[in-house]
């Protein structure tokens, strides 16, 4: 492991492949059924970066990496190796599809939460208008003359009483 250890560069974006690709070479297996995994760790080590450039720089750098160990080891059986590649592929494939699917309905639900909204918006609108035009009919019913006469007559037989 020391050996193999001393053969990835410490910058590498991914040392899994690379790492079981050296062992793989190193031993009499090319291919294992079981899974086998071997990890490095590193302070910089970051498999899941958030930010778009370093994501882009990290698949970019294990396609590089897995490339140059093809060739590097051409004599290696690699049709087991395809297989597998293949069928992980496929299951991306697939979870793109998903998210695909997710995506456009999350959008159509949104665009018409966005219409919900504006329709209500629009409501409140029209009753605050409403309110507005009321308030202004009362308000000149309860301050005009016809109102305000007749009310201080009353009030007045009122206290007479």
């Amino acid at each position: 492991m020391q050996k193999v250890n001393h053969m990835i560069a410490p910058d590498s974006v991914d040392d899994g492949f690379p790492m079981q690709l050296e062992f793989f070479h190193l031993t009499e297996l090319t291919f294992i059924e079981d899974a086998t995994v071997a990890y490095r760790m590193s302070s910089n080590s970051d498999s899941r970066p958030v930010d778009p450039v370093k994501m882009k720089y990290r698949i970019d750098g294990l396609l590089k990496t897995q490339l140059e160990y093809l060739n590097k080891y051409p004599e290696q059986d690699i049709l087991d190796i395809a297989k597998i590649q293949a069928e992980h592929d496929a299951k991306q494939e697939w979870r793109i599809f998903e998210m695909g699917n997710l995506i456009n309905h999350l959008q159509k639900d949104l665009e018409i939460s966005i219409k919900k909204l504006d329709e209500l918006s629009q409501n409140v609108q029209e009753l605050t208008q409403k309110n507005e035009k009321l308030s202004y009919e009362y308000n000149s019913v309860i301050h005009s003359r016809r109102w305000t006469i007749p009310t201080k007559i009353l009030k007045f037989l009122r206290i007479r009483k």
